[in-house]
């Protein structure tokens, strides 16, 4: 249950099963949301602050770009405090990667998934290293903005995507992988 597949890098695709739930990482608000089966729905627009995360623990998380806002930018931003590596990653509704932040010298990691289609992605917050045993706060927000782009069949703007999502979704403006 809760299985993920990804693409790799070469074209292949991989599947793996979330790690077990934490013993530590609980926010009152969202948890459990351990696995991809569980993941909680974000509230999109809003700053949300305080949130948990432990080296044992991967939050997940909904956005929803709805179907009027089909061809906008979904923007996820994570920020966290010094002395943890945190990583951020988008998925598709199909489980195709979207989009990833994974520097290990910065604060705030941050995700653009230019031309989205209407629909659901998982997003996955990864506390990648911590000096710290405790458990760590981390804020996050999740928006749709309009940047005046949309795909066109004939004008191949699904081909500067990155990671590449080749079609273009005509009706909603988003390209899909």
């Amino acid at each position: 249950e809760g299985e993920l597949c990804q693409p790799s890098r070469y074209g292949d695709r991989y599947c793996s099963l979330p790690f077990p739930e934490a013993a530590c990482g609980a926010d009152e608000r969202f948890d459990p949301n351990d696995r991809t089966s569980e993941a909680s729905v974000f509230p999109m627009g809003e700053l949300v602050a305080d949130l948990q995360i432990c080296n044992d623990d991967n939050d997940w998380y909904l956005a929803t770009v709805e179907e009027e806002q089909g061809g906008q930018t979904l923007e996820i931003e994570l920020s966290f405090q010094m002395g943890s590596d945190m990583d951020l990653y988008v998925y598709d509704e199909r489980g195709n990667l979207v989009g990833e932040a994974t520097s290990p010298d910065q604060l705030v990691e941050r995700v653009l998934v230019r031309l989205a289609p209407p629909g659901e992605y998982l997003v996955r917050i990864d506390q990648f290293d911590s000096i710290r045993i405790l458990d760590n706060d981390y804020s996050l927000k999740m928006a749709v903005f309009d940047d005046g782009q949309a795909c066109t069949i004939a004008g191949n703007e699904c081909a500067e995507t990155s990671p590449l999502r080749l079609s273009c979704d005509a009706t909603s403006g988003g390209c899909v992988a």
